[in-house]
């Protein structure tokens, strides 16, 4: 898909966007600095805004969310380290750079949970359409640790969880 073609929707209205051949111009929303337009971390900023009415303060990579201590307005956050603690609805996983993921990291919010699957949402990676569905891809819970299968060379440092 080209640059900015619609790659799905959440169910809660949040628009994911294609990066293919990004050309790194800044996005805003309703005002409010995103990031570059149609990264991982522009796509998480933005869904924080619509559904939460929150924001986090400026990153370099992805994987720095990790290292923050709250959200805007003091809002404080919890870290979870990869298979400490339950997951959740609006938790933004957050990867290591590793492997696909190598040189800034990757987040992605959780959307919906079902027995042992993580459904995400994202976007800047494969830049493929959703098809129909609300959620990019799904996240595998294996002894208690998360697993990103469609990417095995990457690694899951863990999730945010809001309030």
């Amino acid at each position: 898909m080209n640059f900015g073609e619609i790659i799905g929707i959440t169910d809660q209205g949040v628009i994911a966007f294609s990066n293919e051949n990004s050309n790194h111009q800044a996005n805003y929303y309703q005002g409010i600095y995103t990031g570059l337009k149609y990264e991982c971390v522009e796509f998480v900023r933005r869904w924080l805004i619509i559904v939460y009415g929150i924001t986090f303060e400026s990153v370099d990579h992805a994987k720095d969310i990790y290292n923050l201590n709250y959200f805007s307005n003091k809002i404080p956050i919890k870290k979870c380290i990869n298979g400490s603690d339950k997951i959740s609805f609006g938790d933004l996983v957050i990867w290591t750079n590793q492997g696909e993921f190598k040189e800034h990291g990757h987040v992605a919010v959780v959307v919906k949970i079902k027995d042992n699957q993580v459904y995400i949402a994202e976007q800047n990676t494969t830049n493929n359409s959703w098809n129909g569905k609300k959620y990019s891809r799904k996240l595998l819970f294996n002894n208690n640790i998360l697993v990103d299968k469609e990417y095995p060379d990457t690694k899951i440092i863990g999730w945010i969880q809001l309030f």
